[in-house]
């Protein structure tokens, strides 16, 4: 993203069927921006029900996804 609050702008655009999934690569960051933009939808229910959310862990500490998938990158869950 080139701004804070660029994510949740682009996710107004966005709608369930025209979207097939969408990809984080950023850190908590972007990853927060992304799940409260998507909560913030008129139909955050069937939108977040919908479109599945992958991660691509970018981040400097990148708690969330050290939480999810553990420390070692190596390890496939």
């Amino acid at each position: 993203t080139e701004y804070e609050g660029q994510v949740k702008q682009l996710l107004t655009v966005l709608e369930k069927e025209h979207t097939d999934a969408i990809v984080v690569a950023g850190g908590d960051g972007t990853l927060l921006e992304t799940v409260t933009g998507m909560m913030r939808k008129s139909n955050n229910q069937k939108f977040c029900q919908a479109v599945p959310v992958g991660v691509i862990p970018l981040g400097q500490q990148n708690r969330f996804a050290t939480l999810l998938f553990g420390e070692d990158p190596n390890q496939v869950k």
